[in-house]
């Protein structure tokens, strides 16, 4: 699963989720490919090998030089199956001449709840295996008439996480992410057992809940990244519902109420 989220200046998440930078000035005409404007920030070598590499780094530009669509792969070269990784995607230029920069974190996360990577059937990134990243988001965010030029993207892997337990990384905010999000997929999970055992053990009743938008107070969230993790649990259960039926749903229920 695939998330984007915001960490710094004016801009761009959330899971797997992509970004499209919306960094259009003017109609998009005559679009072109621009190599050097994107680059990465690799892990450092260990054995002669990359461990965790960022590769196939593509932009492409419109013709006032704002970004179209951005794409990269990041691929395992170890021996070891990731679960969980982060990537910081930072984009910087000029929006009327002046300085302008952000910083989106892109998560991938096989992990989020165990129901989730059930009902889902999600799998780590084995040995030799890539995931694919493009743009579907957010990048800096000119005004419409706004001149912008685009100077550099550069691409680096700030967190790994792998089946053993063991890490790579500076991880300067990745595992924080991750974590708060798969905590709080485990309070909307707690929250809906309950809710699910007061009321009988309705399914009806419960599907009910996972139809409204607005995250219960009850779940004590505390950021953005939990309150991430909390709809993506409800969204995963609601799509197991509707898809599956109420007793796929009810399997999940019972599994945390004790039945």
């Amino acid at each position: 699963m695939l998330h984007k989220t915001i960490v710094a200046c004016a801009v761009l998440v959330g899971a797997a989720v992509t970004v499209s930078l919306a960094i259009r000035t003017q109609r998009d005409q005559h679009s072109g490919s621009r190599p050097e404007v994107i680059s990465a920030v690799q892990l450092p070598i260990d054995k002669d090998v990359i461990p965790v590499e960022v590769r196939q780094q593509r932009v492409v530009l419109n013709s006032s030089n704002g970004v179209q669509d951005y794409f990269f792969t990041v691929k395992n070269n170890t021996n070891k199956n990731i679960v969980a990784f982060s990537v910081d995607i930072t984009i910087s230029g000029k929006v009327n001449g002046k300085e302008s920069a952000s910083t989106t974190v892109s998560t991938f996360d096989s992990i989020p709840h165990l129901d989730i990577r059930e009902a889902h059937h999600m799998k780590p990134v084995l040995p030799g295996e890539g995931r694919d990243f493009d743009s579907t988001g957010m990048g800096i965010m000119p005004a419409q008439g706004d001149v912008v030029e685009v100077e550099k993207i550069a691409v680096r892997v700030d967190y790994v996480e792998f089946e053993d337990k063991t890490s790579l990384g500076l991880d300067a905010h990745g595992s924080k992410i991750i974590n708060a999000m798969r905590d709080g997929a485990a309070r909307y999970k707690t929250w809906l057992v309950q809710e699910y055992v007061q009321r009988g053990k309705s399914i009806s009743k419960v599907a009910i809940l996972l139809q409204d938008e607005l995250l219960p107070p009850e779940l004590g969230l505390l950021d953005m990244h939990q309150r991430q993790g909390a709809k993506s649990y409800r969204n995963h259960m609601l799509d197991v519902y509707e898809t599956h039926g109420r007793m796929e749903l009810q399997k999940y229920l019972d599994r945390g109420s004790g039945s």
